[in-house]
C-alpha cells in the first residue's frame, strides 16, 4: 500500500487557512519633544534612547532654552525612548536669517565646481568643520604584460591586486594616457567598459602602467576625524563618495556635482584644509509656523507635520515654546505662544492617537493660568502648573515641566498601564516650584482642567491632577483618553487583514471574535469596568451593523463600546464612633 505522503510526479495544491492578526496594544509613553538645538537633524524626528545620545546627536544647549533640560527629564523620570524634533526658522524673506549648512565647493582639474561638501545639518556649529582633499600617496599599480590593441577593453597584467570592478583606472606611458572605469577584474585580467574602449595601441615594451584615480578625504571637528580613502568619482565603484560618506559620517554629506567635463577631467583638485562656511542656526527670528510646519511629501516636512508619518509617538511636548518668546526670538505675544498650542491640540484631533502635555506660560498666578487654560477646549491635551525648579550652580532655575511630566507618563504606563492615571506621582529631578498653591487654589484648578504640582512634605513634588481641558464629561481625564487613544491604534494596525477580504458574515464573526479577545484581555488588566466583560465593553459586527447599502459601498463596521475607569479623585472617610450606655 502506497502512503498517502507519497506522490507521484505532478502539480498539487494546497489550501491553508489564512489567520487573522491577533491585536496588541502596542507601547505607550512615547513623546516627541520640539525645541531648538545647536545641531542635529531639522527634517525628521529622531529616535533617542539616552540623554547622551541625545546630546551626542543634538550638541551643547542653546542658551536660555529647555529642550536639553526635558530630555534628561524625560530619563530621569523613567522614559524608555523619545523622539526630538529641532526647530529652526526655515522659510523666511531675504533679510531674515533661515537655517543653512555649512558647505564648500570642491574644483576639479579644470577650475570648475565638482563636489559639494556640506555639514550634516544646519547650524553654525558647521563653520568648524574642517576637509581636505588629497591624492593618496600609496595606491596599487600594475602594467600590462600583452600589448592592448585599438578599440580592445580587455587587457592581461602582471596582478589585479587593489583593483576593483567599477573603479576608475588610468592607464598611461611615456606617450599616451587613457581613462576608463572597470567593468571585470580577474587575477591577471582587467576589462574596461564597453563604452571605454581605446583609440590607440598600447604596447607592453612602452612599460604601459594602470593604476586607480582615487583621492581621499579627511573631515576634523574639535576632536573628531573621519578619513575616507580610495574614493572614485565613477559611480559603479563601492567607494563613490556619495555613497561611502553620506552613510557613515557624523559631520559631512558629500554631492557630486554635474559639469561639462569628462569623467577624468571632474576629478577633484586637492585642497585644504579649509574649513566650511555659511551655516545659521535659524534662531533669530522662529515664528509659529516652524513649530507646526508644513508636509509637502517625503522630503519636504519639518515641524509638527514632519510627524503625520509617525505611527509610534503618542504624546507631544513642546518645552521650548515658551523660549521663543522669552528670548525675543520672534514671538511677537503670548498669541504666538496660543497658536502653537491650538495646532498641537488640531493635530492631536486630527491624527486621534496621541496626546499633548502642554505648559502654562510662565509668570502667571494661578488666577492667569486659569485664564490661559479657558481658552482651549479639547479631549487630547492636558496642562500642568507651575513651572519646576531643577537643581543649577546657582540653587535651582526654573523651567517648564512636560518633559518631566512625560517620562512620569512613561513609566506609569510601563509599570501599569495608559488607563493608570500618571498623577500622585513623584517628578524625579524637581527640588522646587515656581508657584506654591495652596490646597483650595489646587482642588479648584483641577476642576477647571488644569493639574497643579504640589510639594508635600517628605514626599516630594508631584503632579496632583490627571484632567484633560476638555469640556464633554466623558473625556474629562487623561487616562480615558488616551486608553482609547491605544486601544483605537491596535485595533486600526491590526485589522488591516481585513481589506479586501469578502464582506460576508464569516468574516463579521472573525473580526468581531477578534476584537472581543483582545478588549478581554484588557478587562483582565483592568483596563475596563464593571464585573463581568459583558458589563464592560460589547462589540458588535453583523448584518445589523452593515446593511446592503453598506456593503455595496465597500464598508464594513463593526461597533465597539467600552466602559473606561475612571481615576478615584475624592476619597471619603466616614468615622463611627460607638457611645458606650451610662
Amino acid at each position: 500500500m502506497v502512503g498517502r505522503n507519497v506522490r507521484i510526479p505532478g502539480v498539487y495544491f494546497e489550501r491553508r487557512e489564512r489567520r487573522e492578526r491577533a491585536l496588541a496594544l502596542g507601547e505607550s509613553g512615547i513623546p516627541v519633544l520640539m525645541g531648538l538645538a545647536s545641531r542635529g537633524p531639522l527634517d525628521v524626528p529622531v529616535k533617542v534612547f539616552s540623554y547622551d545620545e541625545y546630546h551626542k546627536l543634538f550638541g551643547a544647549p542653546v542658551p536660555g532654552t529647555f529642550l536639553n533640560d526635558a530630555v534628561y527629564g524625560f530619563f530621569k523620570n523613567g522614559g524608555r525612548f523619545c523622539y526630538i524634533i529641532r526647530v529652526a526658522h526655515k522659510r523666511g524673506g531675504a533679510t531674515e536669517e533661515v537655517a543653512a549648512r555649512a558647505s564648500y565647493q570642491v574644483l576639479d582639474s579644470q577650475g570648475r565646481p565638482t563636489m559639494l561638501i556640506e555639514a550634516a545639518n544646519e547650524g553654525v556649529w558647521g563653520n568648524q568643520i574642517q576637509i581636505e582633499v588629497r591624492d593618496p600617496q600609496d595606491k596599487p599599480k600594475t602594467y600590462i604584460t600583452f600589448d592592448l590593441e585599438a578599440n580592445q577593453t580587455k587587457m592581461t597584467v602582471k596582478s589585479a591586486r587593489g583593483f576593483e570592478r567599477g573603479s576608475m583606472v588610468r592607464l598611461f606611458n611615456r606617450k599616451q594616457e587613457h581613462y576608463g572605469v572597470l567593468a571585470e577584474v580577474q587575477s591577471k585580467m582587467l576589462r574596461l567598459r564597453d563604452s571605454d574602449v581605446v583609440r590607440e595601441t598600447f604596447k607592453s615594451s612602452d612599460l604601459t602602467y594602470i593604476e586607480p584615480v582615487e583621492f581621499e578625504i579627511f573631515v576634523k571637528e574639535g576632536a573628531k576625524l573621519e578619513h575616507y580613502q580610495a574614493l572614485s568619482m565613477a559611480v559603479g565603484s563601492e567607494n563613490y563618495p556619495e555613497r561611502v560618506i553620506n552613510d557613515a559620517s557624523q559631520l559631512i554629506r558629500v554631492q557630486i556635482l554635474d559639469n561639462e567635463g569628462t569623467l577624468a577631467e571632474r576629478i577633484p583638485k586637492p585642497v585644504g584644509p579649509v574649513s566650511l562656511e555659511g551655516g545659521l542656526d535659524g534662531l533669530q527670528v522662529i515664528t509659529p509656523e516652524d513649530f507646526i510646519g508644513i508636509n509637502e511629501g517625503p522630503d519636504q516636512r519639518f515641524g509638527l507635520r514632519a510627524l503625520e508619518a509617525n505611527e509610534e509617538i503618542d504624546l507631544i511636548a513642546l518645552p521650548d515654546l515658551m523660549a521663543c518668546h522669552m528670548l525675543g526670538l520672534g514671538f511677537q505675544n503670548r498669541r504666538d505662544i496660543e497658536a502653537v498650542q491650538e495646532a498641537v491640540c488640531n493635530h492631536c484631533e486630527l491624527l486621534k492617537d496621541r496626546f499633548a502635555i502642554l505648559d502654562i506660560p510662565p509668570g502667571m498666578n494661578a488666577e492667569q493660568a486659569l485664564s490661559w487654560r479657558l481658552q482651549f477646549d479639547s479631549d487630547f491635551a492636558a496642562f500642568y502648573y507651575p513651572w519646576i525648579g531643577i537643581p543649577s550652580a546657582e540653587g535651582y532655575r526654573i523651567i517648564p515641566p512636560c518633559g518631566h511630566i512625560a517620562g512620569v507618563y512613561s513609566r506609569c504606563d510601563r509599570e501599569g498601564g495608559p488607563h493608570r492615571a500618571a498623577a500622585n506621582e513623584v517628578i524625579q529631578g524637581a527640588v522646587a516650584l515656581d508657584v506654591m498653591l495652596e490646597e483650595e487654589e489646587i482642588g479648584y484648578m483641577n476642576s477647571q482642567g488644569v493639574n497643579g504640582l504640589r510639594l508635600l512634605p517628605q514626599r516630594g513634588i508631584r503632579i496632583w491632577g490627571a484632567r484633560t481641558v476638555s469640556s464633554r464629561k466623558e473625556w474629562r481625564y487623561v487616562p480615558v483618553r488616551r486608553s482609547f487613544n491605544m486601544i483605537r491604534r491596535a485595533i486600526f494596525q491590526g485589522s488591516q487583514w481585513v481589506v479586501f477580504e469578502n464582506n460576508e458574515p464569516e468574516l463579521w464573526q472573525k473580526l468581531e471574535r477578534q476584537i472581543k479577545y483582545f478588549l478581554n484581555g484588557l478587562f483582565e488588566r483592568g483596563f475596563f469596568a464593571g464585573e463581568a466583560p459583558d458589563q464592560a465593553f460589547y462589540v458588535r459586527c453583523n448584518s445589523e451593523t452593515n446593511p446592503a447599502e453598506r456593503r455595496e459601498a465597500g464598508e464594513l463596521v463593526a461597533e465597539i463600546g467600552i466602559a473606561p475607569v475612571r481615576p478615584a479623585e475624592f476619597l471619603t472617610f466616614v468615622l463611627e464612633q460607638q457611645l458606650s450606655a451610662e
